[in-house]
């Protein structure tokens, strides 16, 4: 097998994988590491697509996120557990996948770091498509929604349903437990209530189908985009940044009363920041505990239940115990299944991805008090006093279960 010395990778020829396709074997994972838009054009029959923006690109180059934690498809879950230990990982992409820094760079890095059979396709996807074009699925050919089927927390490996991601003789029945999971951003917490990142502000069409007026903005820098076309969308911007420094608490009432207006209106409110892990999580989860008198815990888990990868930094969490406590929720809370009877939405239960409900739900005590995650006492104390350390780049993605209210909030 042939060896590309400039990224380190065995190569396989689309002779070989053309041979692995018709044999219809299931322990190969083909991986489409191009842009999301060039894979919904055209991309290799049963390919998947990695796509992942830059702030988490550089979290799973510095091993900070495991690369299936969110996986979406019971059976794509169990094929990617069969294919680590017994199968093999086949990347393709563009002709920049030789770049290391590129997500085909750096996909193939961490893959042979876990220990991973994994090859890359000789060529680019355009080298294969001419010569095997009947083995590409074309947009106009599809006809399945699409998917996500994996994600790196707010990342996802996608395709265009699960068939398209197993062999054609495997069930392509989704895992039920992930049912609530949104086929598409933004994120519907309540109706009307959406939570979302830069991608969905920009996104004209997905605005209009939810009926969003309304776009509440959680950064410096991020322009109101449609402000100027005249389009009837009113916006707040909320200028800050997520890092220890800034108060987001003081812009809770202004975010609450925008939201509210929202509501009265009957039409939806995007609130987003630049990743919709952090700063924008802060302020829905602001809302949520003064409009519906929920604790931090519960609008924590609600909110958890529909997006697995929310995590506001210690900071802000620190700003919404404090909040919690002004609103007396500690003594007196809505419950979190009344209020969902009432609105009249489903409870949901969070993904069974790591890092589920489990890790917004506090030991001893109401609310957010002593509140660890799976990952147990260890990670809910460590670094919680280095101030310092906290907010080092945009959405942080500092969980909740590495937060404990009792030692870091201010009394």
């Amino acid at each position: 097998m042939p060896t590309d010395s400039e990224c380190d990778c065995d190569l396989v020829s689309k002779e070989w994988l053309l041979a692995k396709l018709r044999s219809d074997e299931r322990d190969t994972i083909l991986i489409d590491c191009r842009g999301s838009n060039d894979y919904a054009v055209s991309h290799i029959r049963s390919a998947v697509n990695f796509s992942i923006p830059s702030i988490m690109l550089r979290r799973l180059a510095a091993g900070k996120i495991e690369l299936a934690s969110t996986v979406q498809c019971k059976e794509l879950k169990a094929k990617i557990a069969q294919c680590r230990t017994r199968g093999i990982f086949v990347l393709y992409g563009d002709g920049t996948s030789k770049d290391p820094d590129s997500i085909h760079g750096i996909l193939l890095k961490r893959l042979k770091q876990d220990g991973v059979n994994v090859v890359c396709l000789e060529g680019d996807f355009e080298d294969f498509h001419c010569s095997y074009p009947e083995w590409c699925s074309e947009a106009g050919a599809l006809h399945v929604p699409h998917l996500p089927l994996m994600g790196l927390r707010s990342l996802r490996i996608s395709g265009s349903g699960c068939e398209e991601a197993l062999s054609s003789g495997s069930s392509s029945e989704c895992d039920e437990s992930h049912a609530h999971v949104p086929q598409e951003f933004p994120i519907e917490i309540l109706p009307n209530l959406y939570l979302g990142n830069s991608t969905n502000s920009e996104d004209c069409d997905a605005l209009a189908r939810h009926n969003i007026k309304y776009v509440l903005n959680v950064t410096p820098d991020l322009p109101n985009t449609f402000e100027a076309e005249g389009c009837g969308i009113n916006y707040l911007k909320i200028p800050i940044a997520d890092h220890w420094s800034q108060n987001l608490a003081v812009h809770f009432p202004q975010a609450i009363r925008f939201i509210e207006e929202a509501m009265s209106a009957r039409c939806g409110v995007l609130v987003h920041c630049v990743a919709g892990v952090s700063r924008s999580v802060t302020v829905t989860l602001a809302y949520l505990m003064q409009r519906h008198r929920l604790s931090l815990r519960d609008a924590f888990e609600l909110v958890r239940s529909r997006k697995t990868d929310i995590a506001p930094n210690f900071h802000f969490m620190r700003q919404l115990h404090s909040f919690e406590r002004d609103l007396g929720l500690h003594e007196h809370s809505a419950s979190l299944s009344k209020v969902l009877e009432e609105l009249g939405v489903r409870e949901m239960r969070a993904p069974d991805s790591g890092v589920g409900a489990e890790s917004a739900r506090g030991g001893g005590g109401g609310g957010a008090r002593g509140a660890r995650g799976h990952r147990g006492g260890a990670g809910a104390g460590a670094g919680a006093g280095a101030g310092g350390a906290v907010g080092a780049s945009p959405d942080s993605g500092i969980e909740f279960d590495r937060w404990s209210a009792a030692r870091d909030t201010p009394q």
